[in-house]
């Protein structure tokens, strides 16, 4: 048995390594619970001995302080029957040399689930995890002279499992039974069951008949709780101002301390708060010290507690909390003990959720120092993570589809990066939330891919190729075209994926010989997946503008599919009435222009300029997806609010708006509309109409001149024609023109749907649902099946031409 010292960060650590069959079997027959990493496949046994320590040095090094031990089993020089288990590699757990459970590395990644998972072994007979409601009930009548502590985790190797594993190996001598489930049906006929993340209950089982109570305390309190369980404790009668300074003070956040204020002046208050405070430490036995207080004595004030005297005589329940900041709860003149019980209750179930915000971030601030691992990875799973719940739903009905996808190891994607001239590869880690959501909507690309394998890498099972090739966040995806790296950046979505693979696999700019291929080409029939193509006519190669076309469209390779043509140039000009060289912008959802067209006389200087204007449609439709790239022009906007269907019959106001587009005469404002059937567009425009206290007719349109820069907005209300609307566009930039409304968010600015992972399961949840709708409605409809046989037929067609202009 050998040692590699390796030098973390400032620290130095031994990490064991099984290198004979002898080393194995000797440190697996100890007497405490062993961890074993089998290190079955590996390149570097070195750079992997590494990254076990920057991931793992503080957990193994505590390890020691449970009996437990921790090793690596180099299995290209231990031969053993283990190591032929598998082909990835894996964590196993032995006990006295018997084996008791395996982990992949989607189980153990860090420091809480290395160190969950083993003293969860090393407790095993003493922490059990119930299934059932009956389970738990048999538990706790075999020993019916401990009290119980029951968690309810939504899953194991947890930060909130460690912290009660640790509470539990502290006191497992003592009158204590310590139970963990992940069974929400065990907790749910439980006082105050909510079934959130982590629950945590007592069962007053000694002299009783195990009464339980939900307990109001974080887990990092659990220790202090378990201790005052444990000590025998009594209601204080605090009379004097130093008394109750000395008992206040220092503020202790791992107990409640509770004032209940009673004045002597009633005679019977006293009596009714003693049966109160009582009743509250039966309820929150262990987690509340209840102190009572006569107010008469006025101590309260010398104290700093500034409650008003119209509060007082009236019996008071308060929190003292950090710097003699507090809650206060007074009760009714005519004092019922019962209304009072549950009114405290309420009070303090509402203070404990609002200072366990703040304790769940001291948790985080006070957890281990943070590695190098955890910064690459900061998104890894937690249990109250709802990106991931989500998922994990989704994941029952519809499970990730890996077969369509490449996977590959270090050696496989080294070898065809330098044999392909085209891999698409997503490079993610399988415990990161966004490259799950990511990974679902990659999948199912690559399922529609005829003539391509899409290719993803773990960077957790191979973290030296990642860093080789600095990946720095996941998910990302990289394309390797002709031994050149292209770093995708756009969104992630199934639509957004498959645009890009074959926009970037297509030769941008494509050479067309014949008309029949530009015909094909301008009609979209080679690009299906943009709208927007652009065709350059030139007379020679040589030509000055050839250069300049060809670089335009290695820049906007990834939306804009470019072509141009030599051969039967002057043919080609005459069919669209121009002159060679011209440039031609195709935009096939523009419903005002279906082409622009830029030839010889105004080309020079101004191809770039004249092409980015007219990749947008005359008059641009706002949505949440494009809102955030239009914003970033910092430009006003000129917004028609209308009904979608009726967009296609209010012609006048859409070809006004049309042709000041075309005019050239406010390229300073963005000439746009918005959906008035949509919940967004119904919530700008009250906002908008909030000034006039006007409520929106969902007939009506509306256009409003906003600037986003000023906060105002502009409403025009004559009628919608090019002159007139123009001038008073005009005076709106003069500012002779008093704003409509004054807006109050400086900022509204939607996520992208690149990094909005909800609304992408959403959307893929209301897909589905609105399938399932037409499926149903179908039936009572005549089904041209001919069509859609022709249909398909045609699509299979077009990505086969498609595919002949794509770089093999």
């Amino acid at each position: 048995m050998i040692s590699s010292n390796q030098k973390v960060e400032n620290h130095r650590f031994e990490i064991t390594q099984l290198k004979t069959k002898t080393e194995y079997k000797n440190f697996i027959q100890q007497s405490l619970t062993t961890v074993l990493y089998v290190l079955v496949n590996s390149d570097n046994i070195e750079a992997d001995l590494n990254i076990l320590n920057e991931r793992f040095s503080e957990a193994i090094q505590e390890l020691n302080n449970f009996k437990a031990d921790f090793a690596v089993l180099i299995c290209k020089e231990a031969k053993v029957a283990l190591c032929s288990k598998k082909t990835e590699n894996f964590f196993q757990t032995f006990d006295d040399g018997s084996k008791l459970l395996e982990f992949m590395s989607a189980d153990i990644f860090d420091y809480n689930s290395l160190l969950a998972h083993t003293l969860q072994l090393v407790l095993l007979e003493k922490v059990p995890i119930v299934q059932s409601s009956e389970e738990l009930e048999k538990i706790q009548n075999f020993s019916p002279d401990k009290d119980s502590v029951l968690v309810y985790l939504s899953k194991i190797g947890t930060f909130d499992h460690l912290l009660f594993l640790k509470a539990a190996y502290e006191f497992i001598d003592k009158p204590l039974r310590f139970i963990a489930t992940t069974t929400p049906s065990v907790v749910y006929k439980l006082q105050d069951s909510d079934r959130s993340s982590t629950q945590l209950y007592f069962f007053q089982c000694i002299h009783k008949d195990c009464v339980e109570s939900r307990v109001f305390l974080s887990l990092q309190y659990l220790s202090s709780f378990c201790q005052r369980v444990l000590d025998d404790h009594e209601m204080n009668y605090l009379d004097t101002k130093d008394s109750l300074h000395e008992t206040m003070t220092p503020y202790d956040p791992s107990m409640y301390h509770i004032l209940l204020i009673y004045s002597s002046d009633v005679g019977e208050q006293k009596a009714q708060i003693s049966q109160l405070g009582k009743a509250l430490e039966e309820r929150f036995y262990g987690q509340v010290t209840l102190y009572v207080h006569d107010s008469s004595k006025r101590t309260v004030y010398d104290f700093g507690l500034e409650i008003d005297d119209s509060n007082f005589p009236k019996p008071c329940l308060v929190f003292p909390g950090d710097d003699v900041e507090y809650d206060k709860l007074c009760f009714n003149d005519q004092f019922d003990h019962d209304d009072a019980f549950l009114e405290c209750i309420g009070f303090i179930k509402e203070v404990y959720l609002k200072i366990h915000k703040y304790d769940d971030l001291e948790q985080k601030l006070q957890r281990r120092p943070e590695t190098d691992e955890d910064k690459l990875a900061k998104e890894v799973v937690t249990e109250d993570d709802p990106i991931m719940l989500e998922l994990k739903e989704l994941e029952k009905t519809d499970p990730i589809d890996k077969s369509s996808l490449l996977v590959l190891t270090r050696k496989t994607f080294y070898e065809l990066k330098q044999e392909s001239d085209f891999l698409v590869v997503l490079f993610f880690l399988e415990v990161d939330v966004r490259s799950k959501a990511s990974l679902r909507h990659y999948s199912k690309a690559a399922k529609q891919m005829k003539y391509r394998k899409l290719a993803i890498i773990d960077c957790y099972d191979w973290t030296y190729t990642c860093r080789d090739e600095k990946i720095t966040s996941y998910p990302q995806i990289r394309i390797y075209r002709n031994q050149k790296e292209i770093q995708y950046k756009g969104s992630l979505t199934e639509e957004a994926i498959l645009q890009a693979v074959y926009m970037y696999g297509i030769k941008s700019p494509m050479r067309l010989t014949t008309r029949e291929e530009v015909d094909e080409f301008a009609m979209g029939q080679l690009h299906k997946f943009s709208h927007i193509c652009v065709l350059g006519i030139f007379n020679s190669d040589n030509s000055p503008y050839v250069e300049e076309y060809k670089s335009l469209a290695i820049e906007y390779e990834k939306n804009i599919l470019f072509a141009f043509i030599i051969e039967n140039n002057n043919e080609i000009s005459k069919v669209f009435n121009t002159q060679s060289p011209a440039v031609i912008v195709f935009n096939r959802n523009d419903g005002w222009r279906k082409r622009m067209i830029i030839n010889r006389y105004d080309i020079d200087g101004s191809l770039k300029k004249f092409m980015i204007k007219n990749f947008r449609d005359a008059v641009q439709e706002i949505t949440i997806t494009n809102f955030p790239v239009l914003r970033y022009e910092k430009k006003p906007f000129l917004i028609l609010f209308t009904r979608n269907e009726k967009a296609k019959y209010d012609n006048e106001k859409f070809k006004a708006l049309g042709d000041i587009s075309f005019s050239n005469k406010v390229d300073e404002i963005i000439i746009s509309w918005m959906d008035t059937n949509q919940k967004l567009s119904q919530k700008i425009l009250s906002a908008y109409l909030n000034g006039s206290k006007e409520e929106f007719d969902q007939d009506s349109s509306y256009l409003f001149y906003v600037d986003f820069n000023k906060q105002f907005v502009y409403r025009y209300t004559s009628a919608v024609k090019e002159d007139p609307l123009i001038e008073w566009l005009g005076k709106v930039r003069q500012e002779l023109i008093e704003p409509y409304y004054t807006m109050t968010n400086k900022t509204w600015l939607p996520l992208h749907p690149g990094f909005d992972y909800l609304s992408m399961i959403f959307k893929e949840k209301r897909q589905e649902l609105s399938q399932t709708l037409e499926s149903i409605n179908s039936k009572n409809q005549d089904i041209n099946y001919d069509e859609m046989q022709q249909e398909v037929a045609h699509q299979n067609n077009l990505e086969e031409i498609s595919h002949k202009h794509t770089e093999l």
